[in-house]
């Protein structure tokens, strides 16, 4: 086991080892027993100062600890309230505050840099602009999904996210119902069609090529007779 050695156990080793200096010294002549008395006294009394002194730098890094702990929750706080006040301009999507866009595979949500949230507060020109894009946000999402029910689609997810710079770009996803609701009947009836007009195409396509075939094996029988013909395809 590792033990930490503190200014505070040697203090307490030191003021045990004075206590216990007329036992240790008790054979000592009277001069060098004064010395080693002074020393023992000495090394407490640096010890002790130590231990002071490590006290209030502990307390003062605490200090700044506490202070910097409040100045981060503090800047949050106003982010997550500038956040919220930014989220009634777009109540369509889910406001998030972060530096990347969820892995979930469901909902609409739009997340925006909080180094940008920071800018806006100091940069009105930036502030309106973003704003501006949020309000974008929500015109394009009512849009596109009011077209994607008129067109039988469904919208599995749209993650939208705004950077540090203020640039937006957008990840969807959107699932086809109505081709998935296709009955197997009318699938087959489609099929079947299309297997027709495809033959109905080729046989078009032979019929023309035999007629072009009948038309210049007329022509070489007549050039043989010495007969001038025409040939019109």
């Amino acid at each position: 086991m590792a033990m930490e050695i503190t200014n505070d156990y040697i203090s307490r080793a030191m003021q045990s080892m004075a206590k216990n200096h007329a036992v240790a010294t008790g054979g000592m002549k009277d001069s060098d027993r004064a010395k080693a008395s002074g020393y023992v006294e000495k090394y407490a009394d640096q010890a002790a100062k130590g231990s002071e002194n490590n006290r209030t730098g502990h307390a003062h890094k605490a200090d700044l600890a506490a202070v910097y702990t409040s100045s981060v929750r503090n800047q949050s706080q106003r982010l997550a309230d500038y956040a919220r006040e930014l989220a009634k301009l777009a109540p369509s999507v889910q406001m998030r505050v972060g530096t990347t866009i969820p892995s979930g595979r469901s909902g609409k949500t739009l997340t925006i840099n909080p180094s940008l949230l920071n800018k806006m507060q100091h940069d009105p020109k930036q502030a309106q602009d973003t704003k501006d894009m949020i309000k974008g946000v929500e015109f394009i999402t009512k849009f596109v999904d009011g077209l994607y029910k008129s067109t039988g689609k469904v919208l599995l997810y749209r993650h939208s996210y705004i950077d540090a710079e203020g640039k937006y770009r957008c990840f969807s996803r959107v699932k086809d119902v109505r081709g998935e609701k296709m009955s197997a009947t009318l699938r087959k009836q489609r099929q079947k069609n299309s297997q027709n007009l495809i033959a109905k195409t080729k046989a078009k396509a032979v019929k023309k090529r035999k007629q072009a075939q009948n038309l210049q094996a007329k022509a070489r029988t007549k050039a043989r007779a010495g007969t001038k013909v025409n040939i019109r395809l």
